[in-house]
């Protein structure tokens, strides 16, 4: 699958297990057709990445080359079911990608209350339904991408505070 620029472009990171959602992906690059889903990890799901005519899988890529792929995406999805603070979703909205996470735990009080991530229910057609109003929108989606910069420049992250968190 070549990646099309008139796509939006949703990345998933991680480790391709049903803990950390990596089915949800799965089923909604089944159901959402219309865009382009990038996958990069590995895992015991591979298989269902593999060959998915609607996934671009790039299996695994070292952490100093993913900045490349939030600043491709549109979007990058987390769809856990328990989160802190999420690497992924950091990673993503210091590079102006806004992140979606379906996960609850600290990560609510953590993110979403701020307004630094976004929150979907962990089902994929929700999942979508949050990606279309988020790209009907643009003042929205460009308003994302602000309160994620801001909530990185607001809140510098250490080893400790990472830590503490």
């Amino acid at each position: 699958m070549e990646l099309n620029e008139n796509n939006d472009i949703v990345l998933y990171v991680g480790k391709l297990s049903e803990v950390y959602g990596a089915n949800i992906i799965s089923d909604m690059a089944d159901i959402d057709q219309n865009r382009t889903y990038l996958v990069i990890g590995d895992g015991p799901l591979r298989d269902q990445f593999e060959n998915h005519e609607h996934v671009n899988y790039l299996g695994y890529i070292p952490n100093d080359e993913l900045p490349k792929y939030y600043n491709i995406a549109d979007v990058t999805v987390g769809p856990r079911n328990m989160d802190g603070t999420s690497n992924v979703g950091l990673e993503s909205i210091a590079c102006g990608t806004p992140y979606i996470t379906t996960a609850v735990g600290d990560i609510i009080e953590f993110a979403v209350e701020p307004g630094a991530y976004l929150r979907a229910e962990r089902k994929p057609a929700k999942v979508v339904e949050l990606l279309d109003e988020l790209f009907r929108n643009d003042e929205e989606y460009d308003r994302q991408i602000q309160q994620g910069i801001e909530f990185i420049e607001n809140n510098p992250l250490t080893l400790e505070s990472a830590i503490e968190t």
